[in-house]
This record gives C-alpha cells, sequence and structure tokens, in this order.
C-alpha cells in the first residue's frame, strides 16, 4: 500500500468527519425542535450520513481494503440511524430511540453478516501485520529491510564536533 493511498483515506476519512460533526451539529439543534425540526433533523442526518459514509468507503478502496464489507457496514449504519431518528420522533428523551437503534443493529448484523465480522481495520485495509503469517519470501524481504535500517542506523557518522554549550 502506497503511502499517498493512506493518505488519501486520511483526507477522505477527516471530510467524513467533518461531515458527520456538522450533521450531528444539525441534528442536535433542529432535531429537537418538536414536529417539523425533527424531521428535518432526520433528513439531514440521513443526507450527512450517507456523504460521510460514502467518503469513508472511498477512501477503504484507496488503500486496497475491502469495499464490499465497508458497503455492508455502511448500509447497516444508515438502517441503524434512520431507526433511532424516526423512534426519535416520538421518543423526546432518546432513550428508546437509542435502544430501538441497537436492536436493529443486532438483527442487521444477525441477518446480513458482513465479510469483515465487525472488524473495521481489515475492512480498511489496515490488517494486524503482527499475526498474519508471511510466505518464506515477504519474510526474507522483510529481513532484508531491517536489515537494512540496522546498518543506516548504525553507520556512525555525526559524531566530532564541540558540544553546544560547552
Amino acid at each position: 500500500m502506497s503511502d499517498a493511498a493512506v493518505v488519501g483515506q486520511k483526507i477522505l476519512n477527516g471530510l467524513a468527519d467533518v461531515i458527520d460533526f456538522a450533521g450531528r451539529l444539525i441534528n442536535k439543534t433542529l432535531g429537537k425542535i418538536p414536529g417539523l425540526g425533527k424531521i428535518a433533523g432526520l433528513v439531514t442526518d440521513f443526507v450527512t450520513g450517507g456523504v460521510a459514509g460514502g467518503l469513508r468507503v472511498a477512501g477503504v478502496a484507496a488503500v486496497g481494503g475491502d469495499v464490499k464489507a465497508a458497503g455492508i457496514d455502511l448500509g447497516k449504519d444508515m438502517i441503524q440511524n434512520t431507526v433511532e431518528n424516526v423512534v426519535g420522533i416520538v421518543d423526546v428523551t432518546g432513550i428508546g430511540a437509542k435502544e430501538a437503534g441497537k436492536a436493529a443493529r443486532k438483527e442487521l448484523d444477525k441477518a446480513i453478516p458482513s465479510t469483515n465480522d465487525g472488524d473495521k481495520a481489515s475492512a480498511s485495509g489496515f490488517e494486524n501485520k503482527k499475526d498474519k503469517k508471511l510466505t518464506p519470501e515477504e519474510q526474507q524481504q522483510q529481513d532484508a529491510a531491517n536489515n537494512n535500517n540496522n546498518n543506516n542506523n548504525n553507520s556512525g557518522g555525526g559524531g566530532g564536533g564541540k558540544k553546544k554549550g560547552v
């Protein structure tokens, strides 16, 4: 995975976080107004959630991650948020809405298994490299890279000269 792909993913995820924040802010303010405010908050949350989720899926694609799993997770997130917002129209405390959303997500996870089984790091293309078994060729490349780094770090240089402040 290239550094440019990782930077691209970070940018896309950063934009998604900004859009999520704006959506939550609007939903927390406008969504508190009874009647039309709650419906406007629902629509805002749905739109901003969809855009932010799409950016995150694009970030997964940028690093060669599991786009299908990320798309499935996005769909589940969208359904969970929609259930919470619809129940939230009549639930003034918001407690019932959160519980309804959690229950919906639990049933969605049972009905539509994701290929990453909730492991967002794997879906994003960032696997746990410590646990991954390397092929002999990969191990040889890693050893060569480590030896090269050790040689560069132990190559002397730098010393000599006056110390500052002496």
